[in-house]
């Protein structure tokens, strides 16, 4: 087989609902430039049952290990991937029709080092509730704004494909963190980015789903501090003036995001040491951001008045 263009990459844990939905929208065995990894993170449902039933297919591939979480099963199935592009794709999302044949006529001779896309919020029985589209390239705005609106764009993994080449040389990976996984990457990986290409459509949907990580409301939230942290730390001796700001302001953005979530947090001690925590990390993150451009100061004075409003509706 050669060289695929692209990996499709999957953790999957617990997913039996809607695994074949989603391995079936990437055309599994029509596709041969494309290699389809799933890696069964210990499921206790029927996934395994699922994956096993697709593997009769030449370009689809099963990983098992035992539960050690998305970044973990992530990482092993990048490690065996062979494609030029990486996507990775929760298991219980799935592509549009045609969005394959729309990828790969942009991937052929794409020059960027991160390829994006619209995608829709569907219910968990794929009923539409809304289409997030990335105005970024719409913009008439500066090309180091179009940049700062990536680091300020939601983290969702299913409308960004990367390129292998990019994530080997500066040994990017997804880090054990609770919270924030796909944000953790995507803001690591931007610090290597200085063009990025737009399909103007909605290629995936995204499934919201009551009771995952990302839906929970207990003391996780405070995971956003160490994964922003980890990237921090990553990213220290690589990121010049501006990305350092943009940077700051991401964190700053999703700071906030956890913090107006803590209205779900039922036990009101918990919700108390959170807030603190919280507060005293977003203090810290805004305090040095000196931004310089116009647009750079319009898109902050949003975030701070966000801030505020954050802080009225807790009180």
């Amino acid at each position: 087989m050669n060289t695929p263009l692209l990996s499709v990459i999957s953790p999957v844990y617990n997913k039996g609902k809607y695994l074949e939905q989603t391995i079936a929208s990437f055309r599994p065995g029509q596709e041969s430039d494309v290699e389809l990894i799933f890696v069964d993170d210990g499921s206790t449902d029927h996934s395994p049952e699922i994956l096993r039933s697709f593997e009769k297919y030449p370009n689809v591939r099963i990983l098992t290990q035992e539960n050690k979480g998305a970044p973990a099963a992530r990482n092993a199935g990048f490690e065996v991937s062979t494609g030029r592009y990486i996507w990775f794709f929760d298991a219980d999302d799935y592509v549009n029709e045609g969005s394959l044949r729309t990828v790969k006529a942009h991937l052929q001779n794409m020059k960027a080092q991160l390829l994006t896309a619209d995608y829709t919020n569907v219910t968990h029985d794929g009923k539409f509730l809304n289409e997030v589209r990335y105005a970024g390239s719409r913009l008439a705005i500066t090309r180091k704004d179009k940049l700062l609106y990536a680091y300020l764009a939601p983290p969702y993994p299913g409308n960004k494909i990367y390129v292998r080449e990019v994530i080997d040389r500066h040994h990017i990976r997804f880090a054990d963190v609770r919270l924030a996984q796909d944000l953790n990457f995507y803001l690591k990986y931007l610090a290597y980015v200085d063009r990025i290409e737009y399909v103007q459509e909605s290629l995936t949907n995204y499934r919201v789903v009551d009771g995952s990580i990302s839906h929970s409301y207990d003391e996780r939230l405070l995971e956003i501090i160490r994964s922003l942290e980890e990237v921090d730390d990553f990213c220290a001796a690589t990121l010049d003036e501006a990305r350092k700001r943009y940077l700051k302001m991401a964190g700053y953005s999703h700071l906030i995001y956890q913090l107006s979530r803590l209205e779900q947090v039922a036990d009101e001690q918990l919700r108390q040491r959170m807030r603190e925590a919280l507060t005293e990390k977003i203090r810290q993150t805004r305090k040095p951001i000196r931004c310089i451009r116009p647009y750079e100061r319009f898109k902050l004075a949003k975030l701070d008045a966000y801030y505020r409003d954050t802080v009225t509706t807790l009180r």
